[in-house]
């Protein structure tokens, strides 16, 4: 018996080791609500274009375009149309490059440039990056949500103030025929033009991006994994 431990004890050491990695991935320690909010608040933009306006939220920076990532809904930018100006948490208002649209999933992208944004702004962006200033926003994937889960949505829209909408996860995987693919299905409210906000859990990552909502208080996100996939 003692032998057969000994044998199978560097198995049973690398599958803690493994299993510890694996929880560190999917957990981390819980903002104070202030904390939270400035997070929030700091990575979501408003989005305004001839007609319409929307929601989204910074994703990280482009070196080849040598532009901030800002995700939205894909139908945004559709309503939009024309030209579209970006305006970010320090009130700053910037027309945006270029942007586009996955093929799959409701998903859109916008690029603004870096060298117009305020030595501010920058300042907050760099240091978010932590040395590896590509993609810092923290992403939390939906194999690791459950029923009951809240999330935080921020509305810049509608008062134009510091206010969030805290939603609660039913389903993290659930196939949506009107969006073709598998979104995070919640309960919660929704105001006109938070379309596109960022979807963030209580340790301010980012789950998913908010793509539809009914009278009933149903919400659909893409989720958070899904950004890397279908970006061009």
């Amino acid at each position: 018996m003692r032998r057969l431990f000994s044998a199978l004890f560097p198995c049973i050491l690398l599958l803690l080791v493994l299993l510890a990695a694996f929880q560190g991935r999917n957990s981390s320690a819980a903002l104070s609500e202030t904390e939270l909010e400035n997070r929030i608040w700091q990575l979501s933009v408003v989005l305004w274009g001839e007609n319409a306006e929307g929601s989204g939220c910074i994703y990280g920076y482009d070196e080849e375009r040598q532009a901030l990532v800002i995700i939205t809904a894909g139908h945004v930018l559709k309503e939009l149309k024309g030209s579209i100006e970006v305006k970010l948490a320090g009130g700053t208002v910037l027309p945006a490059a270029s942007f586009l649209t996955a093929e799959e999933c409701d998903l859109g992208y916008v690029y603004l440039p870096y060298e117009k944004l305020p030595e501010k702004e920058k300042a907050y962006f760099e240091k978010e990056a932590d040395g590896k200033f590509g993609e810092f926003l923290q992403i939390r994937e939906s194999s690791s949500l459950q029923k009951n889960d809240a999330f935080h949505m921020p509305d810049k829209i509608s008062t134009g103030e510091c206010s969030f909408v805290t939603g609660y996860v039913v389903d993290p995987d659930r196939y949506l025929e009107e969006f073709g693919c598998e979104m995070i299905y919640a309960d919660g409210g929704a105001v006109p033009g938070m379309s596109g906000s960022g979807m963030f859990d209580d340790s301010g990552r980012l789950i998913g991006i908010l793509c539809g909502a009914t009278e009933q208080y149903e919400l659909a996100g893409v989720p958070a994994e899904r950004i890397k996939k279908y970006r061009q």
